[in-house]
């Protein structure tokens, strides 16, 4: 009873979060706090599929080591996060010490017990997958804590994907500077708060010469 409460405040809080526009790195991390909440983790990652499709890399996480953050990349087919992207379903490890599909990263000096990882999907595609360790202790996820875990990864995966197209709708392609769509609205959100709380506003605008050059 107790976890079927839980689960109903995270989701309401979840659908919170993502409604409110923060962006995408926020919305993970906020899901990802609450999860860490949730089952018997020490620490967590959302690792997404990068342009070419072929790599996994950490987009946000939580108590992950920060070598492990900047250096980690997985092909998809390798590893448990690999493998999980190419297979499209969840794999539980554990004991990551006996178990042949979990593998040591080079140069990677913190260990890990036990292992859970779930894809994340969008249009029957993977785009990510969502990561969850305990470092110290073997078996230390259970059934529930998976089917947990996959219920909310429909969720967030929705809203990553959802994030994701969001993005690419204000931001340049080659450039990946917010285009003037993106400006334009928060100017107005601007306006509006400086109208709201009579406070003052400012812009400042730049020309930089021969900047097609850089673009090209």
């Amino acid at each position: 009873m107790k976890q079927a409460v839980a689960l109903v405040r995270a989701l309401r809080r979840i659908t919170k979060v993502v409604a409110s526009d923060l962006g995408l790195d926020p919305v993970l991390h906020e899901v990802m706090q609450l999860l860490l909440r949730m089952v018997p983790a020490d620490d967590g990652s959302v690792m997404l599929l990068d342009r070419t499709g072929e790599w996994l890399i950490i987009r946000d996480s939580i108590a992950v080591p920060r070598w492990e953050v900047e250096h980690v990349r997985i092909r998809v087919g390798e590893g448990v996060a690999g493998r999980v992207a190419k297979l499209r379903r969840p794999i539980v490890i554990r004991d990551a010490r006996t178990d042949r599909r979990f593998l040591q990263v080079p140069g990677q000096l913190s260990t890990i017990r036990s292992l859970v990882c779930v894809p994340l999907m969008a249009d029957d595609k993977p785009i990510g997958v969502l990561n969850l360790t305990n470092r110290r202790r073997a078996g230390a996820f259970r059934k529930h804590d998976l089917e947990l875990l996959l219920l909310l990864a429909d969720h967030i995966s929705l809203e990553v994907e959802n994030h994701r197209l969001y993005e690419l709708s204000v931001s340049d392609g080659l450039t990946g500077l917010y285009n003037h769509r993106f400006i334009l609205r928060r100017l107005r959100e601007e306006v509006s708060e400086a109208k709201r709380y009579r406070t003052p506003l400012s812009a400042v605008m730049l020309d930089l010469d021969y900047f097609k050059r850089i673009n090209d």
